[in-house]
């Protein structure tokens, strides 16, 4: 059966991500395709809209291999937000779910909060950490971020085209 801790934990240990939201989820989406895993970006969440949260939300990347369906969300906050949770655990085609932070250099290793509003779903989230980032300058931010988009818009982004 697939460790979605230990898979994670060997794999960001000595890896640095981008500080940038989009850059890491290229990152993440190349390194799962790497590892042999089916990606795709952006995947809408499957739910009934409640009165309380009327809009879809997105999945920032589902993995696929094997009998595994990963959900992944990356926040650029020092918490989960509290709607990275919620799509998570609203995805009931998902396996493993897992969150990652990245927020701040240094702080792989240390434990993840949850928000107080979403802390009694805490428990169906397979894996969370923060990552070591790296940020750049002004300038190679702007570029960094215009390729990000350019590669996000190669993956699939739709549950249909994978084997669910």
């Amino acid at each position: 059966m697939f460790d979605v801790c230990e898979y994670f934990t060997s794999r960001i240990r000595t890896r640095k991500f981008s500080g940038y939201g989009p850059v890491a989820q290229v990152e993440f989406a190349a390194m799962l395709e790497q590892d042999g895993f089916f990606v795709a970006v952006e995947v809408a969440v499957p739910y009934h809209a409640r009165e309380d949260w009327p809009r879809c939300g997105r999945v920032d990347i589902v993995a696929i291999r094997d009998n595994v369906v990963l959900g992944i969300e990356i926040d650029s906050w020092r918490t989960p937000k509290s709607k990275s949770v919620q799509k998570l655990v609203a995805f009931e085609a998902l396996t493993q779910r897992a969150i990652f932070l990245n927020h701040d250099r240094h702080m792989f290793g240390n434990r993840v909060f949850f928000p107080s509003a979403v802390k009694h779903m805490a428990n169906k989230i397979d894996f969370a950490a923060h990552l070591d980032v790296s940020f750049c300058s002004d300038g190679d931010k702007n570029e960094a971020m215009a390729r990000a988009y350019s590669a996000l818009r190669g993956y699939p982004r739709t549950c249909d085209c994978l084997p669910l």
